[in-house]
């Protein structure tokens, strides 16, 4: 939602866009995490992987599988470089040792956080 402040001081709500955020498709499936985590934590985000989406899904099956990994969207243009941009969440249970174990086990194989244009 936008808002504006006109010259008189008054403030107007404009462009209203009342869609999905981000993680809101992950709340729609939490039932799918919580047949491996007991307190699914869930980090989502943009990440970039050098690679096309099928190298992409094959370097990451484990995770995927062990649903510790959960790609929602991809983008992927190859007449613009050879990178897979993937909206995904990271999903462990609920231990900050872990999570950070596994956001760097992750990118030391290659999948980095930010879409690095």
């Amino acid at each position: 939602m936008d808002v504006i402040k006109a010259a008189d001081g008054k403030l107007y709500f404009i462009d209203p866009n009342f869609r999905l955020n981000g993680s809101t498709p992950f709340h729609f499936i939490r039932a799918h995490f919580l047949t491996h985590f007991q307190r699914p934590n869930l980090e989502t985000g943009y990440f970039c992987y050098q690679g096309n989406p099928l190298a992409f899904l094959e370097t990451f099956r484990p995770e995927i599988e062990k649903k510790v990994l959960m790609p929602v969207g991809l983008y992927y243009d190859p007449s613009y470089d050879q990178k897979t941009r993937v909206y995904l969440a990271q999903v462990t249970e609920n231990d900050v040792d872990a999570h950070v174990s596994l956001r760097d086990t992750l990118a030391q194989r290659g999948l980095l956080p930010g879409i690095h244009l």
